[in-house]
């Protein structure tokens, strides 16, 4: 056996501990299936060789599958579920935490109800944690309750007040240097209280905002005279007492100015003196103070974006799809999608794609009908599995229990018992109302002995029975037919025959005793011992 889990024990032909040295179901209906296979809880299933199930209603499924605790399910080879409620599907997979998930292969968690979902994702940091995507890998969450941001001129903006800062755990879809974008990210929730994720285009929409409040706050205008010429007057600067400016009229252009401003051609322009700032708030409730001509630096983290495009801020956050292979049911990531985030319908819609793979197999004199013969089947979630009970087999369910067990009265064309013997198995088959034994010990033979066979006189004496009697119908013992002929020499004593002559002289002779025939002078008598025996005269 060349087999030999990464986990747990050797076996194979390196080493075989004496409790792997046979196959046993020893839990109250449990169920055990493939060679060196334990079933040790009540209610357990190991399928497949070397594979172990202990725990009430653990499951091991694969060669050198390993299932410990109650409720525990191991599917793929080598796959350790170890752990109440745990639940490791693929090769080499490994749950060791409570109610955690592993699916994928070489994926590992290590916490209570942690959650590692791809090729060598890994989620062990902290209970609760999350790792999606191949070779994704967790990390201990860090409560956040406030942030504080530099501003270029030296001063500092402070955020308090976030809504959700004591989280506990994590969800991870990456690595440091394999990060994912998260794409097709629906808007989340804007409130003090949301916690919700928020896209691209909310981001967007605040900074669109965010410029065009500044745009009001701090306008531009631009005069222009009737030759094409112009001069650009930026709001923002002061119009301090003492300085002059001087608008003149041309032409049908008439400019007034007196104590409520200035008035060009029947239009009024005020002069007012603001000391005003911008204030932005967040989806925390906090809100940042900027004075007017102060820059606002929006940066993005992680998978979010940002960018400048001609007088726009753009803002969006990189996402991929989890594409499943439908011929194995693993869920990979394409190329350069590492990073990015994945929508939460992606998550499930990948989970309801994915599955685990079952397939017919046979052990030694086993059979494997039908026309999918040994066929590998995708088992996606939601599938439904049938256990079917076959010819002679009744089978009982108990919630997600299922019990299999040969029928009180089973038809088999024949039976071959399998025993001692120099010579192959006996065979028991019928054809009508014939019953055959054929098979049996020593070459050449067509006979089978029949040991421990009861009277059929069931009580009775031979010699009372009459035909319409159902003791007539029965099977005789050796010592039966001991008795018949016992009987029958018994009757028999005292009985012979007799010879008699032409003077009516009898002579008289017991069975089993001869007479001797004499004769005179001229007569001679022969016993005849060749052939047809006889006595001549």
């Amino acid at each position: 056996d060349d087999l030999t889990p990464l986990h747990g024990d050797r076996f194979g032909d390196k080493e075989i501990p004496n409790n792997y040295s046979s196959s046993e179901a020893s839990g109250d209906g449990s169920i055990v299936v493939g060679s060196r296979s334990t079933a040790a809880g009540d209610l357990s299933v190991s399928l497949g060789s070397i594979s172990s199930a202990n725990g009430t209603a653990a499951n091991a499924l694969g060669a050198t599958a390993e299932a410990n605790g109650d409720m525990a399910t191991a599917v793929g080879f080598n796959a350790l579920a170890n752990a109440r409620n745990a639940l490791a599907v693929g090769s080499q997979a490994s749950a060791d935490g409570e109610d955690s998930l592993a699916i994928g292969s070489q994926s590992t968690t290590g916490k209570k109800s942690t959650v590692a979902l791809g090729q060598g994702a890994t989620a062990s940091a902290a209970e609760g944690n999350v790792a999606i995507g191949a070779d994704s890998v967790d990390k201990a969450a860090t409560p956040v309750s406030g942030a504080t941001i530099k501003l270029k001129n030296g001063g500092t903006i402070e955020y308090k007040g976030f809504a959700g800062d004591k989280a506990a755990s994590v969800v991870s879809v990456g690595d440091a240097g394999k990060e994912r974008q998260i794409v097709n990210v629906g808007a989340g929730a804007i409130s003090d209280t949301s916690t919700d994720a928020i896209n691209g285009s909310q981001l967007y929409a605040i900074a669109k905002t965010l410029k065009d409040d500044l745009d009001a706050i701090n306008p531009t205008w631009t005069l222009k005279d009737d030759k094409g010429g112009s001069a650009t007057i930026n709001g923002g600067k002061d119009n301090k007492n003492g300085n002059t400016l001087t608008v003149k009229g041309d032409g049908d252009i008439a400019v007034t100015v007196n104590d409520k401003g200035m008035t060009i051609d029947g239009t009024t322009l005020k002069n007012e003196i603001k000391n005003d700032a911008i204030k932005i708030k967040g989806g925390d409730g906090k809100t940042l103070t900027k004075s007017l001509g102060d820059n606002v630096e929006i940066t993005g983290k992680g998978p979010i974006k940002t960018q400048v495009a001609g007088d726009k801020l753009e803002i969006s956050a990189e996402t991929a799809s989890l594409p499943v292979n439908g011929g194995n049911g693993k869920i990979t990531v394409n190329n350069g999608d590492g990073d990015k985030l994945v929508t939460a319908k992606n998550i499930a819609d990948a989970i309801n794609q994915s599955g685990w793979k079952i397939k017919a197999d046979k052990d030694t004199g086993g059979v494997i009908e039908g026309n999918g013969q040994g066929t590998e089947t995708l088992i996606k979630p939601g599938d439904m599995v049938t256990l079917k009970a076959g010819k002679n087999l009744s089978v009982k369910q108990s919630g997600g229990d299922f019990t299999f067990s040969v029928i009180d009265t089973p038809s088999f064309s024949s039976v071959q018992l399998n025993g001692k013997g120099n010579n192959g198995s006996v065979t028991l088959s019928s054809e009508g109302n014939k019953l055959t034994l054929s098979g049996g010990n020593g070459a050449g033979q067509n006979g089978v002995v029949i040991s421990g066979v009861a009277s059929g006189l069931e009580g009775k004496e031979l010699s009372t029975l009459t035909n319409t009697d159902k003791e007539m119908k029965n099977a005789a013992s050796v010592a039966d037919l001991k008795t018949a002929i016992d009987g029958v020499s018994t009757s028999m004593q005292g009985a012979g025959f007799a010879l008699k002559d032409s003077d009516d002289k009898e002579v008289k002779q017991s069975l089993g005793q001869a007479i001797k025939v004499s004769g005179d002078s001229n007569i001679t008598t022969t016993a005849i011992t060749n052939g047809d025996k006889g006595l001549k005269i």
